[in-house]
């Protein structure tokens, strides 16, 4: 099942609705996700060890947001997302960021914006994470992506693949990168929640597979227009621990 929520604060429900999350990012948009997924659970519709969490663009930054405040999903793709608020909304070449999702300048709240940032959470990430990014994204820098995977190399937590697409900006024009965009991502949840009746593997598991290769760049395709990938060298403990969530408005109670 693929669960595609229409979550406050995003479009096609009017501009009330679409301003429900201004000022609280994430924190409602979220509640309506993970309450989703509950409730796909309790129908029996999802599996609660089999869940992936996938986004781009404002997608890829709850995914960021997601990954670092929960473990239970087993694996997660952000792509073009943000996850440091305070440089995204003066990098971009949409000057709105902050009016639009935020609310307040990052000099007249610098507080809310290290709080709702992914990446000061990055630490308890334990969920084995793939990044895609556009070489020329000009709406969300690579900087972003980069900085998030370089961290998880370094905590050494989280299983990461970094993927930078060259002469692309904030989407995969190119149609056959376009189509390798598509390709990696399914089989990157197929690695992590196989789809042939195996069993999905413990956390324990996870974290002690030596499986990764060098850190590299190469290309996917010849005549230098593929993709390039830089493949973690990072090796998870199996000692590692994810702390417990510290910031509430991901478990707010929801009625």
């Amino acid at each position: 099942a693929v669960f595609q929520p229409n979550y406050r604060g995003s479009g096609g429900a009017g501009e009330r609705f679409r301003n429900l999350s201004r000022g609280d990012t994430p924190g409602t948009d979220c509640i309506d996700i993970e309450s989703g997924v509950d409730e796909l659970i309790r129908q029996g519709i999802a599996d609660p060890n089999r869940l992936g969490l996938m986004g781009f663009s404002y997608g890829g930054y709850l995914i960021y947001w997601g990954i670092t405040q929960t473990d239970r999903y087993a694996a997660a793709s952000a792509a073009a997302g943000a996850n440091d608020l305070s440089t995204i909304c003066f990098q971009s070449d949409f000057p709105y960021t902050c009016d639009t999702y935020i609310g307040p300048k990052p000099w007249e709240d610098p507080e809310f914006y290290e709080e709702r940032s992914a990446y000061r959470y990055v630490e308890q990430v334990t969920t084995p994470l793939l990044i895609l990014t556009g070489e020329r994204d000009q709406r969300v820098l690579p900087a972003q992506s980069i900085q998030f995977y370089q961290a998880l190399r370094a905590i050494g937590k989280a299983p990461t693949k970094l993927v930078v697409y060259p002469g692309q900006g904030h989407g995969i024009s190119d149609p056959k990168l376009n189509r390798e965009f598509a390709n990696r991502s399914v089989e990157w949840f197929k690695k992590w929640i196989p789809v042939d009746g195996k069993r999905k593997a413990t956390r324990e598991e996870v974290c002690s597979r030596r499986e990764h290769r060098d850190d590299s760049r190469m290309p996917l395709h010849g005549g230098g227009r593929g993709a390039h990938q830089w493949l973690t060298s990072s090796r998870p403990s199996p000692a590692a621990v994810r702390r417990p969530c510290s910031h509430a408005g991901w478990r707010r109670a929801v009625g």
